[in-house]
């Protein structure tokens, strides 16, 4: 899955996005209880209804979707994983698919041969970005990552409500406290 993450920096923001890489690897630990474990999976089946394999028993779903798509994997009904607890991409470009969500810093000559736009660490000033933008997640110059739910296998784990009350309130807590510093529009696929 792909999202659109902004990143406020004045330094290097490859440096703050290297802690959450999920090719990092942890000391093994339980990540999930069976009762976690449950409430996840129903939450993850009520948040994309369309997935048939979400559907059905729980565990074996979980299962299925651990062994595929993560580090983690699913033993007497917990998850354990040896991932990075803090993982929230596998590879990210600079721009990407998300270089014009900044319709002000849109630049038609930035296409690779994809199709997908990049824009070679291009930076924007944060106080020139609109109260309206609402970028998947922030990654703050503190080294904080910010998102209105977990995103991971093809969607975001975050109700409408939650994701409702994200994009009323990024702006403020998470943006424009730093009208100093640049932002950077990075790709990031998990």
């Amino acid at each position: 899955m792909h999202y659109c993450v902004l990143v406020i920096t004045n330094e290097d923001p490859d440096k703050l996005l290297a802690i959450y890489d999920e090719e990092l690897d942890g000391p093994l630990r339980k990540v999930q209880t069976h009762e976690e474990l449950l409430e996840h999976m129903a939450r993850l089946k009520k948040c994309n209804p369309g997935i048939k394999e979400l559907q059905g028993d729980p565990i074996k779903a979980a299962e299925y979707w651990y062994k595929q798509f993560t580090k983690e994997y699913v033993k007497d009904g917990e998850v354990w994983s040896f991932s990075n607890p803090r993982a929230k991409w596998d590879w990210y470009m600079y721009g990407g698919r998300f270089i014009d969500s900044l319709d002000d810093h849109y630049d038609w000559d930035h296409y690779d041969e994809d199709g997908y736009g990049y824009n070679d660490n291009e930076w924007f000033e944060v106080n020139k970005i609109k109260e309206d933008f609402c970028p998947a997640a922030v990654l703050t110059p503190d080294g904080e990552w910010h998102e209105p739910g977990e995103y991971g296998w093809f969607s975001i784990d975050a109700t409408e409500e939650e994701y409702e009350q994200y994009q009323k309130t990024v702006y403020e807590k998470y943006i424009k406290p730093y009208p100093e510093y640049k932002a950077y529009i990075i790709d990031c696929h998990i």
